[in-house]
């Protein structure tokens, strides 16, 4: 029984071991996330898209190494890359991000997050851009009925 013991002791030292490990490195992860994200917006508040788009490439790559969590720093990270190409006039890859974010904010956070209403406001200003009116006034009457519910 004694050996049983050690056996379990060493057993447990080595899950605790494991456990601390990858929380350290979900933290230095997430770290490196929420660094690439502060750099994103100074850049894109700066108009400086082109640098921009590189920060939010990376921001985009660290989100889904967050392992077990990414799923709540990817969506985020996509409406980003939105942004930047929206910002540069480059519609479709815009669309393709946005669309991205949407079914991933829906998917996390639910039909009703105030997440999703940024990400329904900044597909209504890509279609407003690119002439799609209709279009825009679905994702912003749906955006507001959100926001509403948040008051």
């Amino acid at each position: 029984i004694i050996k049983e013991v050690r056996v379990i002791k060493i057993a447990l030292r080595v899950i605790l071991v494991i456990v601390l490990v990858l929380a350290l490195y979900i933290y230095i992860k997430y770290k490196s996330w929420k660094t690439f994200d502060e750099e994103f917006k100074t850049l894109y508040e700066q108009d400086k898209y082109a640098e921009a788009l590189i920060i939010a490439q990376k921001e985009l790559k660290s989100a889904e190494e967050i392992f077990f969590f990414n799923k709540f720093y990817v969506p985020p990270s996509l409406n980003n890359l939105g942004k930047v190409y929206h910002s540069q006039e480059k519609y479709a890859e815009a669309e393709f991000y946005y669309q991205r974010s949407l079914k991933m904010t829906e998917s996390v956070f639910g039909e009703n997050s105030l997440e999703l209403a940024t990400v329904l406001e900044n597909i209504t200003k890509l279609y407003k851009k690119s002439g799609n009116e209709e279009e825009a006034q679905k994702f912003l009457e749906r955006a507001q009925r959100i926001r509403a519910t948040h008051k």
